[in-house]
């Protein structure tokens, strides 16, 4: 696997990169209250959250929680699920971000995490198991990539 490391890029940044640490801001928020509710042992809460929040092919198929198509892009499955997708998008998101621009880089992101929600629900459009909303993320990551 393909860790980016050092701090020399072939590209300068142009401008300090607002999105990228927004996204990986929220990102972290929202692991970081999944993470609360698990070590707090409010299992029963973050399957709540899960089952709200992120993306059911049955409940988007019926046109319920319509919400969780943008909502489930911050989701995480584990510490290493987000280590790695918040490495990459903060490797890659300031190049991505100056080739793009700042709003248009934003627009990308979040269509390649709704066409990877809707690929998902192409494949399994009656599953009603929340947690296959967490690799939207990561594709989203990989096209931003």
């Amino acid at each position: 696997m393909f860790i980016p490391g050092g701090t020399e890029e072939a590209t300068p940044r142009q401008k300090f990169p607002v999105v990228t640490v927004t996204l990986v801001a929220l990102n972290s928020l929202v692991f970081l209250f999944e993470l609360f509710h698990l070590l707090a042992g409010r299992r029963s809460m973050l399957n709540q959250f899960i089952a709200v929040f992120g993306m059911t092919p049955s409940a988007i198929s019926s046109g319920q929680n319509l919400f969780a198509l943008f909502t489930s892009l911050f989701a995480h499955g584990s510490l290493t699920h987000i280590r790695l997708n918040m490495l990459y998008l903060f490797a890659f998101g300031d190049n991505m971000k100056d080739h793009l621009g700042r709003w248009r880089s934003l627009l990308f992101y979040t269509l390649a995490g709704l066409f990877a929600i809707l690929g998902q629900i192409a494949v399994n459009p009656g599953s009603s198991n929340p947690n296959v909303a967490l690799a939207e993320q990561s594709q989203a990551f990989s096209a931003a990539i």
